[in-house]
């Protein structure tokens, strides 16, 4: 009988430890993300005739895998939470700001531009 019970023990312990490793495991899955950003004290937005920007330079990338990169379908222009249409691109070109870029293909998603506050000129 005592072994009866050291053998369930043993048998519940291990499917415990089995539904443990798969919460974890799945958790890890919600909290990775193939999208990294990267911070550079410039990007420049390289932008073709159609106003579509064709490809993203950086500058002060630290982190960055390389200084240029190219856009993602559905690429975006952020400062701050406001999105930029493409006619304003050119207006933030230059600025720093984070870029956002694709870890499995390297494409940049999106770029961030920081907010100036008006008042300090920053």
């Amino acid at each position: 009988m005592d072994k009866l019970v050291r053998l369930m023990s043993v048998i519940l312990g291990f499917c415990g430890l089995v539904v443990t490793a798969q919460a974890d495991e799945s958790g890890a899955r919600m909290i990775d993300s193939p999208i990294n950003g990267f911070e550079a004290t410039n990007i420049e937005l390289v932008i073709n005739s159609s106003s579509e920007v064709v490809q993203v330079v950086t500058e002060g990338c630290e982190l960055c895998a390389s200084p240029r990169f190219l856009p993602s379908q559905g690429f975006h222009v952020r400062v701050g939470r406001e999105e930029v249409s493409a006619n304003n691109f050119r207006r933030y070109s230059g600025m720093p700001g984070t870029v956002m870029v694709d870890s499995r293909n390297g494409f940049a998603t999106s770029v961030m531009f920081y907010v100036q506050n008006e008042e300090n000129g920053k």
